[in-house]
C-alpha cells in the first residue's frame, strides 16, 4: 500500500482523486489546496487529511507519492518543493511549458535522486494501445501513411504554443509504434483578437520511413477530440473519438469493430495503475527518457514552423 497526497482541486485533481480511489494498493491520505471551499466539500466525501501547505501536510502524515494536477506554469516551483520533500512525484503533461522547462524538471529530479513521473502518455488510452498492438501483430501490414488528428480548447492563460500543448501526446505514441524520428516539418497558423484559433500541420518521417502527418488545432471553444488512420498495404485502422464506435478495423476489406471491453479502465487510472507498481517494486522508471524525446520532436516541430525549413533530429536526443 502507498500514500498519496494529491496538490491541486481543480478538474484534474478531482479526476485523479476518483482514479486513485479505484486503485486497491493505493491510498489518499492528503489534499493540499488553496481552495477552502473546495477542500471542505473534499472532507465531506473522503476521509483525507487536507491543507493549504505540502510541507504542512507532510509532517501530518507519511507519504510516497506526490501527485501534482495542477497548471503547467506551476511545474518549476512545484519540483522545487519535491526536491525538499524526496517523495515520488507525478506531474500531468505537458510537463512544461518549452524546451528549457522540460529540462530543467528532469534535471532537477536526477540530481536530487527522484522519481518522476509524467502522466502525458497516449501509452495508457485504450484505443491507441489496442492500435499499437495491432500494427505490430501485421494487421496493416506494412506501415505506409499515419494520420493523426488532435484538436482541443485554446487556454489562454497557458499559451504553451500548440506543439507542446496538443502534439506532446501524438508524437510519444509515434515514437512508441513506429520508432525513432528522422525528419520533421511543420507549418502553424494562427488568429488573435476575437474567435482566437491556432492550427498546426506536422509531418514526420520516421527512420524506418513511415510518413506520419499530425494536424493540430485549437479554438477558444472547441471540445478535446482526436482520431487517426493508420494506412498500410494489407488494411488500415481507424479512430474517431466523436463516433459511438470509435475504432474500427479493416484488413483486406473485411470491417470489423473493436470490442468495448478494452474501455473498463480510464486512461488516468491505468497509468497511475502503473506507477503503484513502479513505487511498490522500487523500479526506474524509464518512461522520462521518451517523455523528453516527445519534447524534443515539439520543439523541432516548433523550429521547423518558425524557419519554415524541415528540422533533422538527432537519435540521441535533440535537433540536428
Amino acid at each position: 500500500m502507498i500514500n498519496v497526497v494529491i496538490v491541486g482541486t481543480g478538474r484534474l485533481g478531482l479526476e485523479h482523486l476518483n482514479a486513485w480511489s479505484a486503485i486497491s494498493q493505493a491510498r489518499t491520505v492528503g489534499v493540499v489546496s488553496a481552495d477552502h471551499n473546495q477542500l471542505k466539500e473534499i472532507r465531506k466525501r473522503h476521509e483525507v487529511l487536507t491543507a493549504s501547505d505540502l510541507n504542512d501536510l507532510c509532517r501530518q502524515v507519511d507519504v510516497d507519492v506526490v501527485d501534482f494536477c495542477v497548471p503547467v506554469h506551476l511545474h518549476l516551483n512545484d519540483v522545487e518543493l519535491a526536491a525538499h520533500a524526496k517523495k515520488y512525484i507525478i506531474f500531468s503533461g505537458p510537463l512544461g511549458m518549452d524546451m528549457k522547462d522540460y529540462e530543467t524538471i528532469i534535471d532537477r529530479c536526477q540530481e536530487n535522486h527522484i522519481q518522476l513521473h509524467v502522466c502525458q502518455s497516449l501509452r495508457f488510452s485504450p484505443e491507441y494501445v489496442d492500435a499499437r498492438e495491432r500494427v505490430l501483430n501485421g494487421a496493416i501490414g506494412n506501415p505506409g501513411v499515419i494520420r493523426l488528428s488532435h484538436r482541443g480548447p485554446r487556454l489562454l492563460k497557458e499559451k504553451r504554443g500548440i506543439f507542446f500543448d496538443l502534439g506532446i501526446y501524438e508524437f510519444d505514441w509515434l515514437r512508441w509504434t513506429f520508432g525513432d524520428v528522422k525528419r520533421v516539418m511543420a507549418k502553424r497558423v494562427s488568429r488573435s483578437g476575437r474567435g482566437e484559433l491556432e492550427y498546426a500541420l506536422v509531418t514526420l518521417r520516421m527512420e524506418n520511413g513511415v510518413i506520419a502527418h499530425v494536424e493540430l488545432s485549437q479554438t477558444e471553444d472547441s471540445l478535446f477530440e482526436t482520431s487517426f488512420e493508420l494506412a498500410g498495404d494489407q488494411g488500415m485502422i481507424t479512430n474517431d473519438s466523436k463516433s459511438s464506435s470509435p475504432i474500427s478495423l479493416q484488413s483486406m476489406g473485411v470491417a470489423s469493430a473493436v470490442g468495448e471491453d478494452i474501455l473498463v479502465k480510464t486512461p488516468c487510472q491505468l497509468h497511475l495503475e502503473y506507477v503503484v507498481d513502479s513505487v511498490l517494486a522500487h523500479d526506474q522508471d524509464r518512461s522520462i527518457y521518451d517523455v523528453k524525446q516527445a519534447a524534443i520532436i515539439a520543439d523541432a516541430a516548433k523550429q521547423s514552423a518558425e524557419t519554415g525549413q524541415p528540422v533533422q533530429v538527432k537519435q540521441s536526443g535533440g535537433v540536428l
